[in-house]
């Protein structure tokens, strides 16, 4: 990675060098050089922090998927055949679609410089590109792994609203009503044999097993929310970057295009492309902050599920109302988010802010340009 880093370097020192009109990827402005600049730290840094803590993370991510499977054990999940083959597309096609715009905008640049003898300063660029597509397969190990704990989490809920609507059955005592009650004929108990339809095992449970089903998805709960907190910590640096990047580039993408239009004839090829740009930088984005979003949409639903059972179980039971009451501390004082370096939490209010701070900047970007240009 270092020496990927030394030949960006010595690409972009050896493009600066160049004669403003000569210059490949830098420009002839000060801004221009900025926003190239800025791209290509962030995207070094991507990379820098995808390779250097593999390792770590990769231990991490190995232990996490290895408690899942466990979690997924003891909840019975069953991924369903289309669930998983809609996975499986999706992993295979988005590295493929990236690696396709990445060769398109490589080409863009190179191949006005066939004729000439600037092209190696081009290919020197070329470890920008594969840090960029190293990027996307670290996003993707993300996004399986918080889709995991998604799914365990909905298996949680799934038991919680089996448990709302089970019919319970008191359990039997010895209370002096039942002892002084007369006994059953054996001609009754015949006719209650015939009469009586038969109660199926799923249909209703006693007030331990519910007691016993309450202690194992609070110890569960508690296990996903470790998890939740191990992947942040072994992921918090790489998302940070991540999402600067990605704002960056949403700005980015309209703005190249514009300054494109003026320079270039193939003006339907570099339509086509940044369009393509900007769909993957909003992918980026969903592949980030959306499956953190549903969740915590889950564990949302976890709170409310909790609170009807408190509501409809606690008054029939004091050992079952301590286990009610143990669980719903347990999600105020454990409630964990992915929040990367606990600075913000990914959900959809942060997408709503990244995408308003980009037609912001993009506007002040462009303000800015038209002055350059009139001075």
């Amino acid at each position: 990675m270092t020496v990927f880093n030394a030949v960006m370097l010595a690409a972009f020192i050896l493009d600066i060098c160049l004669e403003p009109g000569q210059r490949i990827r830098i420009g002839e402005t000060t801004l221009k050089m900025f926003v190239w600049s800025s791209d290509m730290l962030l995207m070094m840094m991507i990379a820098s922090v995808a390779v250097y803590m593999a390792p770590k993370r990769m231990y991490h991510l190995v232990h996490v998927l290895d408690q899942l499977r466990q979690v997924s054990t003891e909840l019975k999940i069953n991924s369903s055949a289309g669930s998983e083959r809609t996975k499986t597309i999706t992993i295979v096609c988005i590295p493929l679609w990236a690696a396709s715009i990445l060769i398109a905008d490589f080409y863009s640049f190179l191949g006005p410089l066939l004729d000439g003898k600037l092209w190696y300063i081009m290919c020197m660029y070329g470890p920008y590109y594969v840090g960029n597509l190293m990027g996307v397969l670290v996003l993707l190990q993300w996004s399986c792994a918080v889709l995991a704990v998604h799914a365990a989490v909905v298996a949680v809920n799934d038991e919680l609203a089996t448990l709302r609507r089970a019919k319970f059955e008191l359990e039997p005592t010895t209370a002096l009503e039942d002892l002084l009650r007369p006994p059953k004929s054996e001609r009754n108990t015949l006719i209650d044999c015939f009469t009586k339809p038969a109660k199926s095992p799923g249909d209703s449970m006693t007030l331990s097993q519910a007691q016993a089903t309450i202690r194992r998805l609070a110890l569960t709960h508690e296990r996903i929310s470790e998890l939740t907190r191990q992947l942040n910590a072994s992921n918090g640096v790489f998302l940070m970057f991540v999402l600067m990047s990605t704002f960056i580039r949403l700005v980015l993408t309209p703005y190249y295009l514009l300054q494109r239009f003026d320079h270039d004839e193939r003006i339907l090829y570099e339509l086509l492309l940044q369009i393509n740009w900007s769909l993957f930088h909003v992918v980026t984005l969903l592949l980030t902050i959306e499956p953190c979003h549903w969740t915590q949409e889950q564990r949302e639903r976890t709170q409310i599920l909790l609170s009807q059972l408190i509501v409809h179980l606690a008054p029939k039971c004091e050992r079952l109302s301590k286990e009610l009451d143990q669980f719903a501390k347990q999600i105020l004082l454990s409630n964990a988010k992915y929040m990367p370096l606990g600075v913000y939490a990914l959900a959809r209010p942060l997408m709503a802010t990244i995408l308003g701070g980009v037609t912001t900047y993009l506007v002040i970007i462009i303000q800015f340009q038209k002055i350059s240009d009139q001075l």
